[in-house]
């Protein structure tokens, strides 16, 4: 559906890295790398996500994900509006053909370090890094939730897709998980 969130768990280096360095001090295992959001369709097989990967894509979820060896979850916020979905359809798709934000990986890694010797969540280096020019995966997904008002507990400039998968796990009354992580498989 529509504004629903995608997180994926790749056992690739880049995705173990990606783990690790949005782990917060003392904070539990962190289970995905990446995040996208649905911005059309009404089934898995037909659905489509913006994601941003070398670029900012706008791609089938079956068809990047069914059968590849990444894990996928879904989660739906329950109480949004259909007004809110559009919206935030809109502002995914504004993103697409950007380049993605590398450096902001490396920015990621800093604040957490210093982050991790705070034992508190920082947000400086990534300030520095023009996130909206060049995005990563969690701060498009962020980034459009907070043009409805809607938020993950961090700023969107900072939120990381362990900030979004802790986020909509501690939240269950407000979201739904409507795809456990594992492969994909054609249940929605």
């Amino acid at each position: 559906m529509v504004g629903d969130i995608v997180m994926t768990r790749a056992d690739t280096f880049l995705g173990w890295a990606i783990r690790s360095a949005t782990r917060g001090r003392g904070e539990k295992r962190s289970w995905v790398n990446h995040v996208g959001v649905i911005v059309s369709g009404d089934s898995l097989t037909n659905a489509v996500i913006v994601e941003a990967l070398h670029r900012v894509e706008k791609r089938h979820l079956w068809g990047a994900y069914a059968g590849k060896e990444t894990d996928v979850a879904i989660f739906r916020m329950k109480d949004l509006r259909d007004d809110e979905r559009a919206k935030l359809s809109e502002c995914a798709e504004r993103y697409v053909g950007k380049r993605y934000g590398y450096a902001k990986i490396g920015l990621q890694w800093i604040d957490s370090v210093i982050g991790r010797a705070r034992g508190k969540h920082t947000y400086w280096f990534r300030r520095l890094g023009f996130i909206d020019s060049m995005p990563i995966c969690s701060v498009l997904v962020a980034t459009c939730f907070r043009s409805i008002g809607r938020s993950f507990g961090v700023p969107a400039e900072a939120a990381t897709p362990d900030d979004i998968w802790d986020w909509c796990n501690d939240h269950r009354r407000r979201f739904e998980q409507v795809l456990e992580l594992g492969p994909l498989k054609a249940e929605y």
